[in-house]
């Protein structure tokens, strides 16, 4: 069984790399290839080509990529055409993988979507996905009503989050392997994984940290890093600051539960956060291009969302603070921070608040699902095709 996932942002491998996991438990003998980076190609898929570097954000930056990933697109295509796979997994990333599932129909290669595009909206915007593909998994319970009626078979798989954002160490331990001692407090910092944000929003949340750490002796600071990003860059960054920070791969578990309070980039992080139950600040900031191209779309349709945090959008209500452009400053940001540092039951509250929205996300096993699905899909196309050449059917 040959199968071909695409993911083209980090969040999308990392989910690509766990389902791929699924899939060979599921199917041993299955060969998975496709596009993805760094976790897809640990997990053992085969890339036909690597993904890194492709997300953008709003259309200023998105057109510097285009004729790059129009090139990629055609190679994919070839590549499917000529090397039918049993399945095509589709993983978010919609502005790439809904037009290369347009260019597949009628190629007779099922396709499945993992992770729809804004499948995470209270109001997701359908278009024409339920016609384009076979089948749909969802990670959004309320998204499944909303992606059903088309030709597509639409099922809420639950979110992978639950099943990978689990502490494997006790505090005590926790604190031992970080050095942190059991009278300090701990302030994580997560800054996000594209250039756009690692430019305009992380020397605001360094600085922010670097604002509390002078106000709080025994405050450390843990600094997340996404894969690709300058690990050394973005140490000395705080060390400039006269932070000597803990920096940490990715965001572990084990540290998170450690954390008093994050100062987080908006993104999938602040799901993560959310499930460990860290009392957070959420910050973003986009470019001027980009804010004007919002602004404009506002005008014309109206707002389009009322919340851009992922705790608050899943709650449909404010329950994390949101720093947005112009107050996405460091003194504003702090001052967020601050407020949760010094009062232990808004802190506590919040928390609740989170543990109710991971709650949301479903039950674990969620990839297992997700695979089960790309498993059945792949077999029935292979059923339909083997009674096809034995009747001599089209």
């Amino acid at each position: 069984m040959d199968l071909f996932i695409v993911a083209g942002e980090p969040s999308g491998d990392r989910q690509g790399a766990a389902l791929a996991a699924e899939i060979r438990r599921l199917e041993p003998q299955a060969r998975v290839s496709g596009v993805g980076s760094h976790a897809m190609a640990a997990a053992g898929v085969d890339l036909f080509c690597d993904s890194a570097g492709w997300a953008a954000i709003g259309a200023g930056e998105a057109l510097k990529k285009i004729p790059a990933l129009w090139l990629k697109k055609r190679a994919i295509v070839r590549r499917l055409l000529s090397h039918s796979p049993a399945a095509l997994v589709l993983i978010d990333f919609g502005a790439f993988n809904l037009r290369l599932a347009r260019t597949l129909q009628g190629s007779g290669i099922p396709i499945l979507y993992y992770f729809p595009p804004r499948s995470w909206s209270r109001r997701p915007p359908t278009g024409d996905l339920t016609e384009l593909v076979d089948a749909i998994a969802t990670p959004f319970r309320w998204s499944e009503q909303a992606l059903s009626g088309g030709k597509a078979i639409a099922r809420w798989v639950g979110h992978p989050l639950v099943d990978q954002v689990r502490p494997a160490m006790s505090p005590d331990e926790a604190r031992s392997r970080w050095g942190i001692a059991a009278d300090e407090r701990l302030l994580v910092v997560v800054p996000g994984s594209r250039p756009q944000e690692l430019r305009l929003i992380t020397p605001h949340l360094a600085e922010a940290a670097g604002i509390l750490t002078r106000e709080r002796a025994g405050l450390r600071v843990a600094v997340t890093v996404a894969p690709g990003v300058d690990r050394e860059a973005l140490r000395q960054r705080f060390q400039r600051l006269g932070i000597e920070p803990i920096m940490v791969e990715g965001l572990n578990p084990d540290l998170l539960q450690l954390a008093d309070v994050a100062l987080a980039t908006s993104g999938t992080a602040t799901l993560e956060l959310a499930i460990i139950g860290v009392p957070m600040v959420v910050v973003y900031k986009v470019s001027l291009t980009t804010k004007l191209q919002y602004e404009i779309v506002r005008r014309l349709r109206g707002a389009l969302w009322r919340f851009i945090a992922m705790p608050n959008v899943i709650a449909d209500r404010r329950i994390v603070p949101e720093l947005l452009q112009e107050r996405a400053r460091p003194e504003l940001i702090a001052a967020e921070g601050r407020a949760l540092l010094d009062d232990a039951e808004a802190r506590e509250r919040m928390r609740r608040d989170l543990l109710a929205v991971a709650a949301e996300l479903g039950p674990p096993g969620a990839a297992t699902r997700a695979a089960e699905m790309v498993v059945a899909l792949a077999r029935r196309h292979r059923t339909d095709h083997e009674s096809s050449a034995i009747s001599g059917r089209p």
